[in-house]
């Protein structure tokens, strides 16, 4: 039986830095109400923390909270650190406590008030990166072994104990999900564990057939590639045996073809070759140092003779370039120097006249404007003395008058405006006509200054061609010497070219003198040498092939030594015990199996009647059926149902009654359980009439069956209905519990 005693809370979303403690190991049924004294009004009971309880019980055991809040979120968001859950249970006569905490990160497991310790299933190590974690070993190792020892995931936790309007119900889920939760409800989950520890079998005893099988296969090519060079071995001696009877025969033909060589004679030819070459050797020498100076000697000649002919190519050329240059130059000063301002004096003249046409224009327009201004003037002075156009009669008095009198006004405005305008422009053409005239009075000015001094610069240039061809003169006289002295310098280097010359040929004629080169039939003495030590090593070799014994028979036998005898006895036996796996994985895996449909066979007819029999307790006239396949089948009276199509309340039935019969399945399978939590279910959509058959059945499985029964609910109706109360306060922020509250 797994009993699970006592909860304590500190910092666990609005249980503040008081711990907070609950008896969970007391039977019966329990009325949790609450009372959030911050919201002020008389009754309010939302918010107070009354889901707190199955939100700390499942964060305890599993690390997950009941609803889908992030971890972090789940520390009180007013101290923000030091959030610690502990749980306590027992199972089997062994006590064990859970504490699981943030900021720090922590999870202790101690199992009879020892923790869990090295060498366990747990590796004690610490598994978290945030600062001062005191995490025992992996966490998720210590959550397996949790998992391990309560029989159950945290799905299928959610749906026995903490039944609630935020799990998502069963026949909710999608049918991959209600599948893994019958099945680990049926036991077929535990049938799926075996199996993956027997292919963990299995994958080891191929690994070892395999191993066998490698092990036999290598012995056998072992000994194939043994006898293989057994083989090589004998062909290999046979072919030694023949290979030193051609060595001895050879041998001996080798010292015949040599027992004629005269070794003396041979070696007094080569010291006649020495003295030979060391006397080519050094006529050799002094030629190369004749013919070495003499190259540098032509050298110099060709560089002198080049050196005359540049002299004499590049006499006055820099000074004529230059000359030529100035002297354009000159005719460039003069050519400026003849030029007219004419053209530009003839273009400012007409700029002038056309001013001065416009200008009279101007003035023309602006009388003429002043003439009709004046004309106005007039008219508007004997204004009352009009007459009408249409009745003939005088406007003095009249309206009309002073329309007239404004329109004269109007119009003597603007040809004053015309007027001013006109003379402006005129003055302003005058103006610049005059500045016109000005600047053509600067060019002719300054035009004469221009020619005098282009004529200046073109004297001062003809001044500088006289003075370079003063230089072009002296440097031709420098050249003139210069040239003399090299062709002196290149008759000195001729005359010792033509020496150097002589003295060459005589050498060559020395060379010629020495004769031809001594000749014998080897390269050096020492290859003479080499071949008189060759024969007595030939002696030699000829009497130890004799005595020499074949390498390959010791070897020949080495290698039989060495074949194996092949031992099947192993990998007959692996191959037998792989057969009866694969069998019984077969049985375990296959959905067919016959294990498989036994389970289900057994089970599910208990899990359908018990579905029933609490729907019935529940007052809902429709029938739930779980199929072999694990689906499931909601219909009345012939007509099937979707789960989508029930109203809330028949929802609520069915959700109670579904988790109350996987309780019992588990149970009757695994162990019992004391707790059981239903949080506002009852209140949520269900009629009086369902209120009241959901709280006969809780109240009965509280007193026949010794569960503690824990009904979160707002319906103060039921305080006298149940066997203690625990009130949930909340005032300043914080969540307190009230056990055996009096209300």
């Amino acid at each position: 039986m797994i009993t699970i005693k006592s909860l304590t809370v500190r910092n666990f979303l609005s249980v503040g830095q008081n711990t907070q403690a609950i008896n969970l190991a007391a039977s019966g049924l329990t009325l949790v109400l609450g009372k959030n004294a911050d919201i002020g009004a008389a009754n309010s009971r939302n918010g107070c923390g009354k889901t707190t309880v199955a939100q700390a019980i499942c964060y305890a055991l599993f690390g997950e909270p009941l609803a889908n809040i992030r971890v972090n979120n789940l520390i009180n968001n007013i101290n923000q650190k030091s959030m610690l859950v502990t749980i306590e249970f027992e199972r089997d006569g062994k006590t064990y406590r859970i504490e699981r905490g943030r900021k720090p990160n922590l999870l202790r497991f101690f199992v009879n008030d020892k923790p869990l310790k090295d060498g366990s299933k747990d590796s004690l190590k610490d598994s978290s990166n945030d600062e001062s974690d005191e995490a025992q070993g992996e966490n998720k190792h210590t959550q397996a072994e949790i998992d391990r020892i309560l029989g159950m995931s945290y799905l299928l936790f959610k749906h026995l104990v903490t039944l609630n309007t935020i799990t998502e119900p069963f026949l909710r889920m999608k049918p991959a999900q209600q599948r893994e939760v019958i099945e680990e409800l049926l036991g077929i989950t535990q049938i799926s564990l075996r199996d993956e520890v027997l292919q963990k079998q299995i994958k080891s005893t191929k690994e070892i057939i395999r191993d066998e099988e490698a092990a036999v296969k290598a012995t056998i090519e072992a000994n194939a590639r043994i006898e293989r060079a057994i083989a090589r071995a004998k062909e290999d001696r046979f072919s030694w045996d023949m290979a030193q009877q051609a060595k001895i025969a050879g041998l001996l033909r080798q010292i015949d073809d040599i027992s004629h060589i005269d070794f003396d004679a041979e070696i007094e030819i080569f010291d006649l070759i020495d003295e030979w070459v060391a006397a080519e050797r050094e006529l050799n020498t002094a030629r190369a140092l004749y013919v070495s100076e003499t190259e540098s000697i032509a050298k110099e000649s060709r560089n002198l003779t080049s050196e005359i002919k540049r002299q004499r190519e590049t006499v006055g050329m820099n000074f004529e370039t230059q000359i030529a240059r100035l002297e354009a130059e000159v005719r460039r000063c003069e050519t400026e120097a003849a030029k007219t301002p004419d053209t530009q004096i003839a273009r400012l003249q007409g700029d002038i006249d056309r001013r001065e046409k416009e200008c009279a224009a101007k003035t023309k327009a602006g009388q003429a404007k002043e003439t009709e201004l004046e004309a106005v003037c007039s008219e508007m002075e004997s204004a009352d003395g009009h007459t009408c156009s249409t009745c003939g009669q005088g406007l003095e008095g009249t309206d009309h008058l002073a329309k007239v009198i404004k329109a004269l006004t109007a119009k003597a405005e603007l040809l004053g405006a015309e007027v001013m305008r006109c003379y402006s422009d005129a003055e302003t053409l005058q103006d610049e006509a005059v500045q016109i005239r000005k600047e053509i009075e600067q060019i002719k000015e300054g035009w004469a200054a221009k020619q005098t001094e282009w004529l200046d610069k073109a004297s001062s240039i003809r001044i500088e061609i006289g003075l370079i061809e003063n230089q072009r003169e002296e440097q031709d006289a420098a050249n003139a010497a210069k040239i003399v002295e090299l062709e002196n310098d290149l008759t000195v280097v001729q005359q010792l070219l033509t020496e150097r010359e002589i003295g060459l040929q005589e050498i060559d004629d020395a060379i010629l003198a020495l004769g031809s080169r001594p000749v014998s039939g080897y390269r050096n003495r020492e290859e003479v040498w080499r071949i008189r030590q060759a024969k007595e090593s030939f002696l030699a070799d000829v009497e130890r092939e004799k005595i020499a014994q074949n390498p390959h028979d010791s070897y020949i036998a080495s290698l039989e030594a060495t074949l194996q005898v092949i031992d099947y006895t192993a990998l007959n036996d692996a191959q037998n015990l792989l057969k009866h796996q694969d069998f019984l994985h077969k049985l375990l895996s296959g959905k067919d199996s016959f294990i498989r449909k036994k389970i289900i066979d057994q089970n599910l007819n208990y899990l359908n009647g018990r579905m029933n029999k609490y729907l019935e307790a529940l007052g809902l006239p429709h029938e739930v059926r779980f199929k072999p396949d694990l689906s499931v089948d909601i219909s009345m009276l012939g007509r099937e149902f979707d789960f989508e199509q029930l109203s809330r309340g028949e929802m609520n039935r069915v959700v109670l009654a579904t988790s109350w019969s996987v309780r019992d399945v588990w149970e009757s399978t695994n162990t019992s359980l004391n707790l059981c939590i239903v949080d506002e279910l009852i209140d949520s959509g269900m009629d009086d009439n369902g209120a009241e058959s959901a709280l006969e059945v809780l109240n009965k499985m509280a007193r026949e069956r010794g569960k503690n029964v824990f009904l979160i609910s707002h319906k103060e109706s039921l305080i006298g209905r149940v066997n203690r109360i625990l009130m949930i306060h909340k005032e300043n922020q914080f969540t307190r519990f009230e056990e055996d509250a009096e209300f």
